[in-house]
Order: C-alpha cells, then structure tokens, then sequence
C-alpha cells in the first residue's frame, strides 16, 4: 500500500524577470539549462565559502520563469539569499508558500495512486502541470516516491481523492516521525538540520546529487571544485541507531569516553528504537565501537558500518 503524507511546503517561490535565468544560474549549486520537458533540478544554495545554507527544487516554468520549492529550508532564508546578490538584475521574488499545500507518497502500489490521481508519471528530472498542479519525483525516500504541489483551493478535493482511493485500496497516512524514519532509513540528509549553515555539502554526500562541477561560476563553486580535487572531507554524515527514546533536544554531542567526537544531527523512533544522521569526524569511523550521549557514560549510539 502507499504511504502518504500530507504536508505545507516551507517554500514556494516565484521567480522571474529578462535576467532570471542567469541570475539562477549564477546562484544555484546545480546546472540549470537542462535539455528535455519541464525540468525541474534539485541543487543547494551556499555561500562564498561553501556552507550550506538552503537547498531546493528548481522549476523550470516558463523562459524566464521558475519556481523554487523546498521541503524543510523557510522561503525567507531562500530569499534573503537571492536579494542579498541581486545588485542590477532584473528579477522579481514572489513569496506563494501560503497559496499551496501538498502531499508525498512512496512505497508499494505509488504508480496506483498516481493512475488514481488521474496523473502520468514523471521523467526523472522532469515535473508535469496540470490544472496548477506539479507532480515530481522526490527525495523522501530511495524506493520510488512523489509529491504533488497543489493550490490550497484544491486541498479539500486532493483528501477526497485520497480518501476515494483508501475506500478500496489500502492507504497508510505518515506521521511526521514516520517521514524522518524514511528518510533516515534511506540515508537522505535533510537540509539544514542534518547539513546546515556551518557544514559543506560534501559532509552530507551531497556532490553528486546537488552540485555541477561543469558548469561556470557560481557561488561557492571555488571551494566545491578545490574540494572537488582534493577528494575528502574531514567530517561526514554517518546512520546510527540506538534503542529506547531518542535524545530529546537536537543537535547535541556524541562521546567517546571523555571526548566529543561528533554531533548527532537528527532522529527518528518507531517507538522501540531510532535511527539517526550523526556528523562524525572520518579518522573516527572506524575505530568507534559505541557513542554516548554524556561524557564518560554507557554506550548506546553506534554506527550503522553497513551503511557507511
């Protein structure tokens, strides 16, 4: 049965003007003048210096139009990112997060739903419109999984299709908890608690995913490429798991004995047990056989090397 889960993206925003396409382009992590329908490109935003400050989808609207959704990272950080390097472009920002509400959904019978929904499927890289809605291929999950952006006047008509679909196939509606469980499982950092403002995109793995090496300047591109050539960094993220209740404030301090060797990022419980991002410093990895969450306490976190 499919999973769903119903959520409001922290961001929906318009961009456009005759210099949108290179003031993007100039901006974002990722190459966006992509061949092919409708593309729609996951990438990061970051400083002079690498850090990760905002990661997003990219729309490819219009020629010169675009829209920039995010799952987790508030449209005024995205903002404020793009004003503060806005100097003679024309470009126009339009904050729409409070227009929309979506949905994600994942797991057996998704492409039912999706022929339910009355939806083709989506090319990898690719969004479809219809009726002021976009369905693309997301990042909740490593199996298949979806999300549709739909205007918050078709929100009632979306649960009633939902609702239609569970009256003869089975539906399973995610808790928040359940979606981190997801994402944890499949090793899908989440942007910024996992990897932040003071984090590179290469500690979350996510060079291969989110950065162009290809494409011309853009900023941060000399820090991505000079780490690019050295090929490692000193941190990254690693899964962990633990039983019992996670910690109840994130971030907080991961122990070797006396030492801090790492943070734990974020964490998700089934109840019995959680799994976690924790962001370790490499030369550790392998010689850590157990974490603790206080200085010289029991071990209870460890690291899950199977999926290093």
């Amino acid at each position: 049965m499919p999973t769903i889960y119903e959520y409001q993206p922290t961001a929906w925003i318009r961009v456009r003007g005759e210099d949108a396409p290179t003031f993007l382009q100039s901006q974002f992590s990722n190459e966006l003048q992509q061949t092919g329908p409708n593309p729609v490109i996951y990438g990061l935003w970051l400083t002079r210096k690498g850090k990760t400050c905002a990661d997003s989808f990219i729309f490819h609207q219009a020629e010169k139009e675009f829209l920039v959704f995010s799952y987790f990272c508030p449209a005024a950080t995205i903002i404020d990112k793009m004003e503060e390097n806005i100097i003679a472009d024309e470009v126009e920002l339009e904050d729409l997060t409070s227009t929309v509400s979506a949905i994600s959904w994942w797991g057996d019978k998704s492409a039912s739903f999706l022929s339910h929904m009355e939806l083709n499927e989506p090319l990898s890289g690719s969004f479809i419109e219809t009726a002021g809605k976009y369905l693309m291929r997301g990042k909740r999950s490593k199996g298949d999984n979806y999300d549709l952006i739909v205007p918050k006047d078709q929100t009632v008509a979306l649960k009633s299709q939902i609702d239609a679909f569970g009256a003869t196939e089975k539906v399973y509606r995610a808790s928040e908890e359940e979606l981190h469980w997801e994402r944890l499982k499949s090793r899908i950092p989440a942007i910024p608690n996992d990897i932040g403002p003071d984090d590179l995109p290469q500690e979350g793995e996510l060079e291969n995913d989110a950065l162009s090496f290809d494409k011309g300047c853009f900023l941060g591109q000399e820090v991505m490429a000079r780490l690019h050539s050295m090929g490692r960094v000193q941190r990254k993220i690693f899964p962990v798991h633990s039983e019992g209740p996670p910690p109840p404030t994130l971030p907080c301090d991961l122990f070797d004995q006396e030492n801090v060797v790492g943070q734990l990022r974020s964490a998700a419980s089934d109840g019995k047990s959680w799994i976690g991002h924790a962001l370790l410093r490499n030369r550790n990895k392998d010689t850590l056989s157990g974490l603790s969450l206080k200085a010289n306490d029991a071990p209870r976190v460890y690291i899950d090397k199977s999926r290093k």
